[in-house]
């Protein structure tokens, strides 16, 4: 169980992840304007707009205007979920993104040519944005394809309250999500509010790995010590968090679930 605190140049700043095993990475990209071209990485990714409305490109896809969020405080999330090595950059945004990686469980060989054509989105149906999926012998959309970068929005979050019934946690990417290991939860404290989460959804498999980042508004207490930057801790899924209290201020908190699924 460790407490990180970030480091890199203004802008672009990450945790040092390195005695983790399925999360990979987690990064804080501060944008003004243009963030330029760059990869997602050897695992799989979410990024997360945590503040500010941003053009985001990835992948051959673009999605205009996501975010609308002046503060992590406002408004509800929205992110976008890059598969392995995935270009991605912004325009026209002000604001934070969060982007956390985790490892992407090799695939099993597929049993037969429909299931390996099943992983991306061929012959695309010109003008509907779908794609043939062989082995259900459906058209869908082609965001749908594990293969492929998707933008995730309101509508498809499953909303939970915490165990105490004090918070709601927004549940980005659960179980039941394409991606193979990678779950993300989020979540604002209110000033002198202690953490206090639901537990990951295991409807398939119980991950194992988990971290929590806290951007607090004023100040931020965990263990009895107190800090106004923004903090990560990690630890195994099952490890007891910290005691943390939101002071002054609000906390946005976000909780990256790894491990795979199936």
């Amino acid at each position: 169980m460790t407490l990180l605190i970030p480091t890199g140049s203004d802008g672009a700043l990450h945790f040092d992840l390195s005695a983790a095993h399925w999360l990979l990475g987690f990064r804080i990209l501060d944008v003004e304007g243009t963030l330029d071209r760059q990869r997602s990485g050897p695992g799989e990714s979410l990024l997360i707009v945590s503040s500010g409305t941003h053009d985001l490109f990835a992948g051959g896809g673009n999605w205009a205007r996501r975010g609308l969020r002046p503060t992590p405080f406002a408004g509800r999330p929205v992110a976008l979920f890059l598969p392995p090595d995935t270009p991605f950059h912004t325009e026209g945004g002000h604001g934070r993104l969060l982007l956390v990686t985790s490892r992407q469980p090799e695939l099993a060989a597929p049993e037969d040519a429909s299931e390996a054509a099943s992983r991306k989105a061929l012959l695309p149906l010109a003008g509907s944005g779908k794609s043939f999926d062989p082995k259900s012998g459906a058209w869908k959309p082609q965001e749908a394809f594990l293969g492929s970068s998707e933008a995730l929005l309101p509508r498809r979050f499953v909303r939970l309250r915490t165990p105490d019934g004090l918070g709601v946690v927004e549940r980005l990417a659960g179980g039941d999500y394409k991606a193979l290991s990678l779950q993300v939860d989020e979540t604002v404290l209110a000033d002198g509010q202690s953490l206090n989460l639901p537990p990951a959804d295991e409807s398939v498999r119980a991950p194992l790995e988990r971290a929590v980042y806290f951007d607090p508004e004023a100040e931020l207490e965990v263990d009895g010590d107190r800090s106004h930057e923004p903090r990560l801790w990690f630890g195994g899924a099952d490890a007891p968090l910290p005691a943390v209290r939101s002071r002054g201020g609000r906390c946005h908190v976000l909780v990256a679930y790894a491990g795979p699924k199936a």
